[in-house]
């Protein structure tokens, strides 16, 4: 049975009055220029491994013997220390991606270099002090690869990158190994023959096809299984709703979090279904955007774009998380420090070892131009 609703921001903030608010503890990394770090990996252990990029030679890059634009990478612990910083560019606009914590300790990356006119695509493997083990280029553009993208890898081991040509279409993915290794080459139609992935969590995908966003679960035989459709997608191109966050859950079911359009406004929303697709709840909420979402132990957390709302009411204040207990019903909110001028790019959520969740935010730093820091906070 299809379960949706309407959540006012008036209700949740007498709900935030009424829960005790817990305690957080928030650390700042970058240095006087533009930095940025977005995609998080967290170990058994409680290190953090984030990614991006930076401009800066001082503060927590003042290790730094270059300037100018480089990806990195930046790893720290359950305490927000810095255990290390790994900066590294072949180009000239590079950015590192897709971190990966091995069970040894190392960790893989991928340095995204680019130039006016190539783009390379290299894989580097770090120890768990963050020295170099193996790097190793995996595709460089050139004949009919015009671009190069890090899709989803969704059921297999490894890094995908999408081959495509001058109007943007895939030519084809190639799979590889974590020290960067070809695996295998497919065609676009032999990768997603039942539609483009367009979030993905453990065992679960939401595909684009034929006019609709349908939900698959990955099964024991390495089939996927149509479980539902979730949205639908106009003649336009326009999507009705889209879900930025997919998790797979323990029961078999799965939860996501994003938008949906009603009218024209964007609300909030989350969703959950069980392990053969029925929707177990549909949750629409006008209190913002939902970005990022983990499984807690009591039920859902989901970082929240509020830039909309908050800045008609001339408030400075853009990310909080959301609290919802296991059938969608909002617990509680907790406002993330805003910056002089924050923005609405990103705030990745990551479950720690011990219970409490890492939010990553981005924040324009007030300094003059475009310079933004990172900020973690850790949520008790």
């Amino acid at each position: 049975m299809k379960i949706r609703s309407m959540i006012t921001g008036g209700l949740t903030a007498l709900l935030c009055l009424l829960a005790a608010c817990a305690p957080a503890q928030s650390y700042l990394y970058g240095g006087s220029a533009d930095d940025i770090l977005g995609e998080i990996a967290v170990g058994s252990d409680g290190r953090m491994v984030m990614t991006g990029f930076t401009n800066s030679a001082d503060g927590t890059l003042s290790a730094r013997t270059k300037k100018g634009r480089s990806g990195w990478a930046l790893c720290i612990g359950a305490d927000g220390e810095v255990l290390w910083s790994f900066v590294s560019r072949l180009g000239s606009h590079d950015i590192m991606s897709s971190p990966v914590i091995h069970e040894d300790g190392s960790v893989t990356l991928v340095l995204e270099a680019e130039t006016d006119v190539s783009q390379e695509m290299e894989a580097i493997r770090l120890d768990r002090e963050g020295n170099v083990l193996n790097r190793k280029t995996m595709q460089k553009t050139g004949g009919a690869i015009e671009y190069l993208w890090v899709a989803p890898p969704l059921w297999h081991e490894g890094y995908v990158l999408e081959e495509m040509d001058d109007k943007a279409g895939s030519v084809g993915f190639s799979l590889y190994d974590y020290d960067g290794k070809r695996i295998a080459q497919l065609s676009p139609e032999q990768w997603h023959p039942k539609g483009r992935a367009h979030a993905a969590g453990e065992r679960h995908a939401i595909r684009i096809a034929g006019g609709e966003g349908t939900l698959y679960a990955l099964e024991e035989s390495g089939e996927e299984k149509k479980l539902a459709t979730v949205f639908e997608v106009s003649e336009s191109g326009r999507l009705g709703a889209r879900y930025n966050s997919l998790i797979s859950l323990p029961d078999g079911g799965a939860a996501g979090c994003g938008w949906v359009l009603s009218g024209d406004t964007r609300k909030g929303l989350i969703s959950r279904w069980d392990a053969e697709g029925a929707l177990e709840f549909e949750m629409w909420l006008e209190i913002g955007q939902l970005y990022s979402m983990v499984k807690t132990d009591s039920g859902f957390a989901a970082s929240c774009w509020t830039g909309e709302e908050n800045d008609a009411a001339g408030e400075n204040q853009s990310w909080e998380v959301v609290y919802f207990d296991e059938m969608g019903s909002i617990v509680r909110r907790e406002a993330l420090e805003p910056g002089e001028a924050p923005t609405s790019s990103a705030c990745n959520l990551a479950l720690l070892p011990d219970g409490r969740i890492a939010a990553v935010q981005n924040f324009e730093t007030g300094r003059g131009g475009i310079e933004r820091d990172i900020r973690v906070t850790i949520l008790e």
